[in-house]
């Protein structure tokens, strides 16, 4: 189980690296285009701050993801196992695969300026969860 533990952990941790790099183009570039939303939010607080707010939000939290992607897909895996779309588990991956996809959904009806990000984070999620957690699992 020690290393459902630690895969969750280091895919959690590969999803943040990924999620804040996209975050923060997705604000330069946001930025640059004159978005009355970044621009109200970078005149009241400093960019370092959050950005570093972000990383110290984002890193734990989606290894504690992780971890529990992780120990989902052992039990899965021991519950009902079966390979199908390029994954050991088929009900692990559609199942996750239909809950970021809602997620994803919710998120850029209510956040619109963030369409970009979510629709990257939403598609990122689906790769490093879905599909290479398993794989890695096997």
């Amino acid at each position: 189980m020690i290393d459902y533990l630690v895969l969750g952990i280091a895919l959690g941790l590969l999803l943040a690296s990924l999620f804040i790099s996209f975050f923060c183009l997705e604000l330069f570039l946001m930025y640059r285009k004159g978005n009355t939303l970044v621009l109200n939010l970078l005149q009241t607080r400093e960019p370092s701050r959050l950005i570093f707010g972000t990383i110290i939000l984002v890193n734990p939290t989606l290894a504690g993801l992780g971890v529990f992607c992780a120990f989902v897909f052992a039990f899965f895996d021991k519950l009902r196992p079966g390979a199908g779309l390029a994954s050991p588990n088929l009900l692990y991956s559609l199942s996750l695969g239909s809950i970021v996809f809602i997620c994803t959904i919710i998120g850029v009806i209510v956040f619109p300026s963030f369409k970009r990000l979510f629709l990257v984070t939403g598609a990122i999620t689906i790769l490093c969860f879905g599909w290479l957690l398993p794989i890695l699992a096997q």
